[in-house]
């Protein structure tokens, strides 16, 4: 990818973790694209780690300072990353089931197939960003163990090696970063990618709270927006839990 948004793109043959990776090579570059697909210490939003056996999972962070570009005030990054790894796969895989699903994953029949990590650091009056992204590529007993279950690309006929999916998203991220700068913007792409139409009842878990109402949409932020009779309760993103009182299965099927 010579040439392209990504200064560097690097395949690691192990990891500990993408993202410190992708922070420690920013020091020397403007923006990267690591990858890997043995990750040995992968971490989730809210502390939480990632399962991610060797061979069976695709690691990536996605990384740049915001010199010229939308700093993560200005611009909700984890629904930009989710709207571009929703279309890197609808562009492999134009007949898959995908939706996303608030605030940070993406769905293949409901199940979760890939989840989403945005990082920020301020290094001399810079923000730098790193975004990153897991893909279950197929399925392996240690994964089993998950109480909800999940999905993988090797769940579908014929599914885009890692490799591929690497290629298409460092062609796709620049074009959606480019083209969703503005909220509204970003939240209308996200919203029509999503599985939720607004008015959707929903029952959530916030800030240790049971909160009950329907969907109303996204606020600039990113934040959900929850009405409740003639008020509105934005959710942050650090929401706890995500659940669907119509019948929808959209918990979370692999906490990331």
């Amino acid at each position: 990818m010579s040439g392209t948004f990504f200064s560097q793109v690097i395949c690691l043959a192990q990891s500990g973790s993408t993202n410190d990776d992708a922070f420690t090579l920013l020091e020397a570059e403007p923006s990267c694209l690591v990858w890997t697909t043995d990750q040995t210490a992968g971490r989730g939003s809210r502390g939480r780690s990632w399962i991610s056996p060797a061979g069976s999972h695709l690691a990536m962070t996605l990384a740049f300072d915001t010199a010229g570009r939308p700093d993560p005030g200005e611009l909700c990054y984890p629904l930009l990353a989710a709207v571009a790894v929703y279309d890197t796969l609808k562009r492999l895989l134009p007949e898959a089931d995908l939706t996303l699903k608030w605030p940070n994953d993406v769905l293949l029949a409901k199940a979760k197939l890939a989840g989403i990590l945005c990082e920020s650091r301020w290094v001399r009056n810079k923000v730098r960003v790193a975004i990153g992204i897991g893909i279950n590529l197929r399925r392996h007993p240690a994964m089993d163990q998950l109480p909800k279950g999940y999905a993988a690309l090797d769940d579908l006929n014929r599914p885009p090696s890692a490799d591929t999916i690497v290629q298409t998203i460092g062609q796709v991220f620049p074009v959606t970063l480019d083209a969703l700068r503005k909220p509204n913007s970003l939240n209308d792409a996200w919203l029509s990618r999503c599985g939720l139409k607004v008015g959707t009842p929903l029952r959530l878990q916030a800030d240790g709270a049971v909160l009950e109402g329907k969907f109303a949409g996204l606020a600039a932020d990113g934040a959900l927006k929850l009405q409740q009779e003639n008020r509105f309760h934005l959710v942050a993103q650090s929401c706890e839990d995500f659940d669907i009182l119509d019948g929808l299965d959209y918990n979370s099927q692999h906490p990331l």
